[in-house]
């Protein structure tokens, strides 16, 4: 019989194999981890032209301002990419020696902040347009010849990341430009980084590879672009349009026009349309090539599926909520049209509306002033206490969806929602962040005038005297967050503004208690129900905007993109990959067909047997890798126990490597590090979770007491009173900021155990590294007849025993949101995890496994003695709304 057993380290009798010689296969670049990839699809009934896009100066120096790009065409004889097709490109590898702060590292220089352009017109005419309209504009086009970085082929292969050879060879090159391409110019805009967990010395070619992409709608929206990490599916989709998508993965692109029209226009009253939202001007019907005049760079490339029709184009090309007001205030001109024959004098603004009063230097536009006026409508009575006690004004409020509509000649309304309470809390939002930037001494308009008027387009005196464009100026601040002010209640409260919601600060969770809710507190800013669910001509949508991007009901687009520029959860993803899919007007290269969604992640945790650790302060003038040696010697005489050190603001760890000779981690991490984790998890947790916070607190501001030994430790008189002792293991009164600090060290690997743990995880068939404890997001199949597929888990210990389970999300029923009142189940489909019946928490946190599933473990795990046993163990969390979350292996806590 096996025994359960903590940290027994037991002899292995080695293990002979034979093994005959082979030929080696020939390497493909899928075998080489750092060798990075972007996947193309074009899924539009039209031809798309992508570019790839980096900065000069990851590489160049700061001096440099220029980008370098790599063109994309899927073969020498076709330009672009055409209907149907893929191609994958693979990023090249070039490094240089560069100076960053003080040390010399190697940089790659095509990998980080880099950019995806998806054009819908002839790349190489519609350069040679920009050109011949403005010839001032040569720095934006493409250049082959440029001395620095002379044009070279780039590998890219029809097809996905494992088609190569000259068969399938693509016709992909490197250039280089002196500026960007225009906010106006006919493309969407994707994002991505390059990157690595663990890397050395910033060198992104070691580590653990990692791959971020989004799809940024912040400035503009065009078309439907859709993109996720080579996860095998873990993740839905960034960006696209998934309100849109047909059953065969394409964008109806009637469909994705009506649902902008419904944005851009509203009903006139007469039976047509009136234009309530700017575009950009170069897509208006007045600044269209015609037969005897031509002023505009891209009007006769457009596909047909895009172009003219009654002379205006069938999709514009619009301003987010940020630059619709930037561009009102600096009268930006466009370099894609002007207005007569002189492409100097004659140039015309970049969006409709724009009107400039020379005399009062007043600029306005009717097409942004109400945004403006929703803004005032709620400034003029911050300070009005009585302001949301008017049940008449409630009567007045437009609500969000779901929510019913309030009724003062009623007692009780007929949904729990807390109309006043809701409103109130709002109106506290608004007055907190109207306050600070407009009087606080380092973002404050009224403080800072000369610098802010400048930002908004007036950067010497005189400064416009009226009233409404300061307004301007200062909601121009606000939707942009131009602050510094990244944590705290700040920038929560101008994300739920903008999302059209109320801020509560409060931690809904008895501390004491913290399974039960407090009853007056709700924090509306993480329900997934309310968020972006205000209506366009609603008091409480403050950013119209938003909601078309977003909302997945009746109005919105329902993309996975940012909206604004700290719309973070919504807007990007990084995830374990070396590379990415760009599926251009669909989703049909996608390994996951689903957008991703923060609120509905599903995730296998396992535990792990962990070192104990010695603990330790260091003065901060000492040099930690000075002293190593002596650190060395003392770890082997305090049990060989690792060290967590701290040292000022930062840890360090002198912890074993994977042949259990002592190396050093410096830093693990920073406060400044964590304290941006805790700002980040506190809005992905809607407020729940401050177990970033928790370790905070214990380790740097000693809160309720300091973890670490009373003195410094001195390499060179060494006392027993400069070293503490952390088990991770034990209660000590902190597991969550615990748990936080472990998951650091096994994320940089800084501590390797020597127990018996865990040593390999397959999720729905695919392989996953283990390196200690963690989480792994599962990549479940979705059929849209069937649902969710079984996805079959298998964790092996390092004896070979398994621990088998299998699973499979489930459509739920009778899901109300305990804010609304509503059943969103009844408008909306949420999936979980089928549940067991032993619940913990109140309301429920966990429950054990189902009997279907717990059977299903038990019989296809190793026998009960050796793993089977910890079926009972497995854990399913539950999320608040009753949305199940993850599911929770126990830790193989053996040696046998």
């Amino acid at each position: 019989m096996k025994k359960l057993i903590r940290y027994m380290r037991l002899a292995v009798p080695a293990l002979c194999l034979l093994s005959l010689a082979v030929p080696p296969a020939e390497a493909k670049k899928t075998d080489d981890k750092y060798n990075r990839y972007i996947t193309f699809q074009n899924d539009f009934p039209f031809t798309v032209y992508p570019v790839i896009q980096v900065p000069a100066d990851i590489c160049d120096g700061k001096e440099a301002t220029g980008d370098r790009r790599i063109i994309i065409n899927y073969d020498a004889k076709m330009e672009g990419l055409p209907t149907g097709k893929k191609i994958t490109v693979w990023i090249p590898r070039d490094q240089k020696q560069v100076i960053v702060d003080g040390k010399t590292v190697d940089k790659n220089c095509w990998y980080q902040s880099g950019r995806v352009y998806i054009f819908p017109v002839a790349l190489k005419t519609y350069e040679d347009n920009i050109v011949k309209l403005d010839p001032l504009q040569t720095k934006v086009i493409t250049k082959y010849d440029d001395p620095t970085h002379p044009s070279e082929a780039v590998d890219c292969y029809k097809g996905d990341n494992n088609a190569e050879g000259d068969a399938v060879k693509g016709d992909c090159k490197t250039g280089v430009s002196g500026a960007s391409y225009s906010v106006d110019a006919p493309a969407q805009l994707a994002e991505f980084t390059f990157d690595a967990d663990n890397a050395t010395d910033q060198n992104m070619d070691t580590g653990d590879p990692m791959a971020d992409i989004d799809v940024s709608m912040v400035d503009e929206l065009y078309i439907p672009v859709a993109g996720s990490v080579a996860n095998h599916g873990a993740t839905g989709y960034m960006g696209g349009s998934a309100s849109t998508v047909n059953p065969n993965g394409v964008n109806d692109l009637t469909q994705f026009k009506k649902r902008i029209d419904g944005f851009l226009t509203d009903p006139d009253g007469r039976g047509g349309r009136k234009k309530v939202w700017p575009v950009f001007a170069a897509y208006t019907s007045q600044y269209f090539n015609s037969q005897n005049k031509e002023i505009n760079t891209f009007s006769d490339l457009l596909p047909k599926e895009l172009g003219k029709s009654g002379g205006n184009t069938i999709i514009p090309h619009f301003p987010g909520g940020y630059n619709s007001i930037d561009m009102t205030l600096t009268r930006g001109p466009s370099t894609n049209y002007y207005t007569g024959t002189n492409y100097v004098t004659d140039k015309g603004p970049l969006i409709t509306g724009v009107q400039y009063d020379e005399k009062t230097q007043k600029p306005s536009n009717a097409l942004v002033q109400p945004y403006i006026d929703r803004w005032m409508f709620w400034v003029k009575d911050k300070d009005n206490p009585a302001f949301c006690a008017d049940k008449a004004r409630l009567d007045k409020l437009k609500w969000p969806d779901h929510v019913c509509k309030y009724d003062s000649k009623k007692a009780i309304q007929s949904c729990t929602f807390k109309h006043q309470y809701f409103c109130e809390k709002f109106q506290e939002s608004v007055k907190v962040v109207w306050d600070h930037f407009t009087n606080d001494p380092v973002d404050g308009f009224n403080p800072n005038q000369a610098k802010v008027w400048e930002k908004c387009g007036f950067p010497k005196a005189p400064y416009p005297t009226d009233e409404n464009t300061k307004n301007f100026c200062i909601i121009q601040q606000i939707v942009g967050y131009d602050s510094k002010v990244l944590g705290g209640d700040l920038p929560g409260r101008v994300q739920a503004l903008l999302r059209g919601v109320a801020f509560e600060g409060n931690d809904p969770y008895d501390p004491n208690h913290p399974s039960v809710p407090k009853a007056d507190v709700q924090q509306w800013q993480f329900d997934p129900f309310l968020t972006f669910a205000a209506p366009y001509d609603s008091q409480f949508n403050l950013n119209p905007y938003t909601r078309l991007v977003h909302d997945s009901g009746k109005d919105g687009l329902g993309s996975v993109s940012y909206s604004f520029s700290i719309d973070d959860k919504y807007g990007n993803f990084r995830d374990a990959a070396s590379g990415f899919t760009v599926d251009a007007g669909g989703v049909t290269a996608l390994e996951n067909k689903r957008p991703y969604d923060p609120y509905q992640q599903y995730t296998v945790t396992w535990g792990y047997n962990r070192d104990q650790f010695s603990l330790a302060w260091l003065d901060t003038g000492t040099s930690i890798e000075g002293i190593k040696a002596k650190l060395e010697q003392i770890a082997e005489n305090h049990g060989k126990r690792p060290f967590l050190l701290r040292q000022g603001d930062k840890l360090a760890v002198l912890g074993h490597d994977s042949s259990g000779a002592w190396h050093l981690t410096n830093p693990l991490t920073t406060k400044s590090d964590l304290e941006a984790l805790a700002a980040q998890e506190m809005e992905n947790s809607r407020g729940k979770s401050h177990t970033f916070q928790d370790l905070i607190d214990r380790v740097f501001l000693k809160k309720p007491a300091d973890v670490f030994p009373a003195q410094a430790l001195n390499v060179d008189a060494v006392v027993e009173q400069a070293i503490g002792v952390l088990n991770f293991d034990v209660d000590t009164g902190w597991p969550a900021g615990e748990a936080r600090l472990y998951d650091q060290i096994a994320l940089k690997k800084a501590d390797v155990p020597q127990a018996n743990n865990w040593v390999s995880l397959t999720t729905c068939g695919h392989q996953v590294p283990i390196r200690g404890p963690g989480a792994q997001t599962l990549p479940l199949k979705f059929d849209a007849t069937k649902g969710y597929l079984p996805c079959e888990i298998l964790a092996k210990d390092k004896f070979g025993d398994e621990l088998k389970l299998s699973m499979a999300p489930e459509k739920k029923t009778g899901v109300v949101d305990i804010y609304t009142g509503s059943k969103v189940t009844d408008w909306t489909t949420l999936w979980g995890f089928r549940t067991g019946k032993k619940h913990t928490g109140a309301p429920p946190v966990t429950s054990d496994l189902n009997a279907k599933d717990l059977q299903y473990c038990i019989d296809k795990s190793s026998p009960y003695f050796s793993v089977s046993g910890f079926c009972n163990n497995v854990r399913t969390c539950l999320e608040k709304q009753n949305v199940v979350k993850s599911m929770v292996p126990g830790p193989d806590e053996r040696s046998h």
